[in-house]
């Protein structure tokens, strides 16, 4: 069998916009096919893939987290790197300690954060002088909603607000509640079988705060690679997954979270590389499910 032309790469649509043509051109240059997964299409994502590839294929998806987490339960191989389960902070907060930029949370449910409000910013008391807020996230590795800073003064309000978004959020998901930290440079690393491939660096003092990343930035901070390869020493959640580091206003590495690499922006990395890495993974992960 033909390897490379049997591997097809479903592409939510639209979703990556900055960088989708680089990632398509370097599916193209390694050998395998390109398809598209567009809402307007008139199928149902479960749909569009029963109707277009079957267990002969070796897929491999990039696009939302809602369509990766439905692909695990289609017949396609190996489709998503993704135990969900193992993206859940309190599983995999536990392995990493104190490299985690947020290492002095607090779990607890969103409704107990409401009831405890006093309680809690007097306990990241430190961080209050400095900021009046504190970070919270959901434990949940679906991402229920995104990180939140939610501010002393106006703490009712933006909790209300929170709870109205994302189709209404339930008050006793596990949540993670941190102290507000400085940093100065954000990068995201590309994990394939274990290995670090690639690097990027997405958010430094130019952007820190515009919601703009960079998609052009490859890392050439040696020390930041390094710090990532120890990262993986720890903990795997899967065969392919993203690491996001940080370096901080006192020129620390830290840990700032992991992500399934099929639903994570690839930013500035080297698309040649991952695409080649993630091909090879997925031949031999198709290989070993079917004996062949």
């Amino acid at each position: 069998m033909n390897n490379m032309g049997n591997i097809k790469w479903v592409i939510d649509k639209y979703l990556f916009d900055e960088y989708e043509d680089r990632l398509i051109s370097a599916i193209k240059k390694s050998g395998a096919m390109v398809y598209f997964y567009d809402d307007l299409c008139g199928k149902t994502f479960k749909e569009y893939i029963t109707s277009n590839f079957t267990d002969k294929d070796i897929v491999i998806f990039h696009g939302s987290l809602q369509h990766g987490v439905k692909l695990t339960y289609l017949p396609v191989y190996p489709g998503v790197f993704m135990t969900i389960n193992n993206y859940e902070c309190y599983k995999y907060y536990g392995h990493y300690g104190n490299i985690l930029l947020n290492e002095d949370y607090l779990m607890m449910g969103l409704n107990d954060l409401i009831r405890n409000k006093e309680k809690i910013f007097s306990y990241f008391d430190e961080y209050r002088h400095q900021h009046n807020k504190i970070f919270i996230r959901p434990s949940d590795g679906a991402k229920s909603f995104a990180g939140q800073l939610l501010t002393y003064e106006n703490f009712e309000q933006d909790v209300n607000v929170l709870l109205q978004s994302y189709g209404g959020i339930d008050t006793e998901s596990l949540i993670l509640v941190s102290g507000l930290k400085d940093i100065k440079e954000e990068y995201r690393f590309i994990v394939i079988d274990g290995e670090v491939i690639s690097g990027s660096l997405y958010m430094d003092e130019e952007n820190m705060g515009t919601y703009k990343a960079h998609y052009d930035k490859i890392c050439t901070d040696q020390d930041a690679t390094d710090f990532a390869n120890e990262v993986v020493k720890l903990y795997q959640p899967d065969k392919a997954f993203t690491i996001d580091l940080c370096k901080t206003k006192n020129g620390e590495y830290k840990l700032l979270e992991i992500n399934s690499f099929n639903c994570a922006s690839m930013y500035g990395n080297d698309y040649d590389a991952v695409v080649d890495a993630v091909n090879k993974l997925a031949i031999k992960e198709y290989k070993d499910l079917f004996e062949i």
